[in-house]
């Protein structure tokens, strides 16, 4: 079995995972957010990829540009969260 896209994802995209998600921070609860987007934005990769499954171009132009968006905001928020710890240290 492969690993889900959170998989490689730093410790920071598993919070909330441990107690309750009442006392998440922002951070954490947009983390926890993405992990939910990637993994799903790997199995839309994977299904538009499925030979057996015809999709119209039109809708494979539309899957791609989801996923490319989810992993645009993936990398911007860990932008934001490398800056966040480089500056705090």
């Amino acid at each position: 079995m492969r690993p889900s896209a959170g998989d490689d994802l730093p410790a920071l995209m598993m919070a909330g995972q441990k107690g309750s998600d009442s006392n998440m921070t922002w951070e954490e609860y947009k983390a926890k957010g993405l992990v939910l987007a990637l993994e799903q934005a790997e199995h839309l990769c994977e299904m538009s990829a499925c030979e057996d499954i015809k999709i119209e171009p039109a809708q494979a132009r539309k899957n791609a540009a989801t996923v490319l968006s989810i992993i645009l905001e993936t990398a911007e928020f860990l932008k934001t969260v490398e800056v966040t710890w480089t500056s705090s240290k």
